[in-house]
């Protein structure tokens, strides 16, 4: 259901100073993040938090609305 859903979420928002990065292979920051999603072969959403993000600096993720299952 994830690998549905990331595919209709908007990771480049107006407003934010950085972005989300879909990645299906390790980070591109050496030993900061998981080399593949839980499953090993979709998808997972990371933000790189390095140089030159700064305090209080926002990346936005923002999806469509989700109707409630009963």
């Amino acid at each position: 259901m994830f690998e549905l859903m990331i595919q209709t979420l908007l990771l480049y928002p107006l407003g934010d100073q950085f972005d989300w990065t879909r990645q299906n292979k390790p980070t591109t920051t050496g030993n900061t993040g998981p080399s593949k999603d839980h499953s090993g072969t979709g998808y997972y959403l990371y933000i790189e938090t390095s140089s030159p993000r700064r305090n209080n600096d926002k990346a936005w993720l923002q999806s469509p609305k989700v109707a409630k299952q009963r």
